[in-house]
Formats: structure tokens, sequence, C-alpha cells
């Protein structure tokens, strides 16, 4: 039963034997005989194809398709930065030197 669970769900994610075999690190022709169920899953290799199919671990031992629920973390938002204004204040009586000196600049 799980044999042919897992051919439905290689099949539904468009995955290759080849694919699904080099991620749980065994060959090819070894993935074939689980899918054919004449070799049995140790559990982490059934740790590692529930984790590629997104299927909780218990759920996949059991051949349901129950996604595993998704955690998605949202992101702060910084708060902006309060741009400070540089102001020179200048007596009126100065006001003459200082547009001197500025045109000396």
């Amino acid at each position: 039963m799980l044999a042919k669970f897992i051919k439905q769900l290689r099949k539904k994610h468009s995955l290759t034997q080849e694919f699904l075999a080099s991620k749980i690190g065994i060959s090819r022709p070894t993935y074939l005989q689980i899918e054919k169920g004449e070799r049995d899953l140790t559990i982490t290799e059934a740790q590692k194809l529930a984790d590629i199919f997104g299927v909780l671990f218990d759920d996949f031992t059991q051949g349901k398709e129950t996604p595993a629920p998704k955690i998605v973390l949202e992101k702060k938002a910084k708060p902006k930065e309060v741009k400070q204004e540089a102001r020179i204040s200048v007596p009126q009586e100065n006001i003459v030197k200082l547009k001197e000196t500025l045109l000396y600049i």
C-alpha cells in the first residue's frame, strides 16, 4: 500500500525516480524496488521522502496525504529614520559676513 502511495506522490509532484533516489541516498534500482513493494523503507528514508513531498511523517507512513503546515514568519518593518535637518542660526547683524564667507568658499 505504501509503495503505491509513494509512486502516486512522485508522479503528482513530477519527480523522477533518479531524483528521489539521490535525495534519500540510495540507487535508482533500490528506489524502484521500494515503489514495487519489494523492499521496505528505513525510517530515515521515509522521513526524507515525507519531507520532500511536504507530508507529515505519521501521515506518510499511513499512506495519507495531509500537507504539513507551513510556518510563515512575518517580518517587522524597520522604523523609518527621521532625517534631521542641519540648521544654522545666524544673527541678522552678521548676515553680510556669512554671505561673504559663503561666496569665498
